[in-house]
């Protein structure tokens, strides 16, 4: 019964999101991308990459594009049937309107639209990779999956990518067996 207990609550600390991250490392950069398959809107796809870096100590984003190349291996991994956030605003928290800003802070080298886009219909300030191949702007509420990118230190390989439920269950297991040692120590 205490096995199952101690099994049920370790359990419970895995829970998170950003659990669910498995990373892709591009040989041609080196870094590391992984698809957040829990569809949501924007912002909870902001909000999953910060609980993941605050929890593995890592500097993940909403992908960002510096090629057509990038994209198109990042297409090649995760596949285009389906609409993804990406990493590119307008929004007023990263830039002002019209003023399309990759969330990182590195520089605008490359972009897909779709034509006639980004066109803000009705406050479109977020974009998203289309299954047609390009990209469109939207209002951030729509339920999509993302992609996620981790710059990995040069030389740095997937093997080296942070492990935090690994950590969160050893640190959960090392907690939860002090409680019991202490709870046998008081009861005995």
């Amino acid at each position: 019964m205490r096995t199952g207990l101690l099994m049920l609550a370790i359990a419970g600390l895995a829970a998170p999101g950003w659990c669910e991250l498995d990373w892709v490392e591009n040989p041609d950069n080196a870094h590391l991308y992984s698809c957040w398959d829990q569809v949501g809107t924007w912002w909870s796809a902001q909000a999953a990459i910060d609980d993941y870096n605050t929890a593995a100590g890592a500097n993940a984003h909403l992908v960002t594009f510096c090629s057509a190349e990038e994209e198109n291996w990042v297409k090649c991994q995760f596949g285009t049937a389906s609409s993804r956030w990406i990493g590119f605003t307008d929004c007023d928290q990263f830039a002002h309107e019209g003023c399309w800003v990759w969330v990182n802070g590195e520089p605008i080298e490359y972009t897909n639209w779709y034509v006639g886009e980004p066109n803000n219909l009705g406050g479109e300030d977020f974009a998203m990779m289309n299954w047609h191949g390009c990209w469109n702007d939207g209002k951030g509420t729509s339920a999509l999956s993302a992609i996620f990118e981790l710059d990995a230190a040069p030389g740095a390989t997937q093997d080296e990518t942070p492990e935090p439920c690994a950590w969160v269950l050893l640190a959960g297991a090392a907690g939860l067996g002090g409680i019991a040692r202490r709870r046998r120590q008081r009861d005995s």
